[in-house]
């Protein structure tokens, strides 16, 4: 099966994508294995030249989507499609030539370049892996100019290098075989403040540059908002909100996101939003709620049912489908967020949640 090209500005196309991880015995002399249910029929479309981002707290299943999307791991079930052609269903030289074609950046830089290698040999192995012809040390070259490097550091190990240095270069080897899309798995998040804005601001030139398309990961939503066009954001491996980045980060439809937008600074320098502080923590992928898997968390549905100690009946027996809102975005929720809510009221008075 060789790529096809797709008829429309469509490069990257999730289709129910569903991921579960067996684990081990149940309960003692239970025959059956667990199941974590990391990702739960995930719908998502991406333009070329665009950036998706991803954001949920730990444990939502944004990482595990992204690790599908680039094929580090395999679907349990629904379809991925890239470019036209379903990539689930490569392997061998398939696989390898798709390689070329999406590449990614991991989260901690430390971690992800080998100690053992120079900067050099470390942006130059996808080209010698792939057998790419041509002059390696100029290209490596090149790379590390534009990344913002000296070609004077090709000979340096990973230790000798800043945090911010150490992202560059994987941003330079994630580039050499010249991908159309990038998956960033919390690029900055290992980095200090005055370092992280410098990184979101060599990715965006070099998306412009090379009209890259990029699917970013972060539990950061004001670093979200900063890059993206476009976010989905990701609650116990399913999406509840999908939309335009600015309508989500201005006008939060869903009570997560309304929680997650309240805990970042205003980026119009306004006065600063008021924390919307969530009991509990999220739900165990292995044994997930009834429902809606935020109903347990909710103070929206504490607001409508009128019980701070229980959630409605529809919110604990239903999952509500993605359903379009008003200006196009997608939504899962009974209740939608209205702008007279008091969610932080709510969410301070349902100290105790039982249901």
């Amino acid at each position: 099966m060789s790529p096809t090209p797709s008829t429309t500005d469509e490069i990257l196309h999730l289709d129910h994508l569903t991921k579960h991880f067996p684990v081990g015995r149940g309960l003692l002399f239970s025959r059956q294995r667990a199941i974590v249910h990391a990702v739960e029929d995930v719908s998502i479309s991406v333009a070329k030249g665009t950036t998706l981002g991803i954001v949920g707290e730990s444990g939502s299943g944004k990482t595990t989507t992204a690790r599908m999307i680039a094929r580090l791991i395999t679907p349990t079930s629904g379809s991925l499609r890239f470019d036209g052609v379903d990539i689930t269903q490569c392997d061998g030289q398939q696989l390898r030539a798709l390689r070329q074609r999406i590449q990614m950046v991991f989260q901690d830089p430390s971690g992800s370049l080998n100690p053992r290698r120079t900067a050099g040999q470390i942006i130059a192995q996808p080209l010698r892996v792939h057998d790419v012809p041509g002059d390696h040390a100029q290209r490596v070259a090149e790379l590390m100019t534009r990344v913002g490097l000296s070609p004077e550091h090709f000979s340096r190990y990973p230790h000798e290098f800043s945090g911010g240095q150490r992202q560059r270069i994987g941003i330079a080897r994630a580039l050499a075989l010249d991908p159309e899309l990038i998956i960033l798995d919390e690029p900055v998040s290992a980095l200090d403040v005055s370092v992280q804005a410098h990184i979101l601001n060599l990715l965006d030139e070099l998306q412009r540059e090379r009209h890259l398309t990029y699917v970013v990961i972060s539990h950061d939503l004001g670093v979200i908002r900063h890059i993206s066009d476009e976010i989905a954001v990701m609650y116990l491996g399913r999406i509840v909100e999908m939309g335009a980045a600015s309508r989500i980060v201005d006008h939060p439809m869903h009570p997560y996101s309304a929680a997650l937008v309240s805990a970042t600074p205003s980026h119009r320098g306004g006065r600063p939003r008021t924390r919307i502080v969530l009991g509990g923590e999220i739900p165990s992928p292995i044994t997930p709620p009834t429902g809606c898997a935020f109903h347990p968390r909710c103070p929206k549905a504490r607001l409508i049912s009128g019980d701070l100690a229980i959630a409605p009946e529809r919110c604990r027996l239903s999952t509500p489908p993605l359903m379009p809102g008003p200006d196009g975005r997608m939504v899962a929720c009974w209740y939608p967020v209205e702008a007279d809510d008091n969610l932080v009221d709510a969410a301070h008075a349902a100290t105790v949640t039982v249901d």
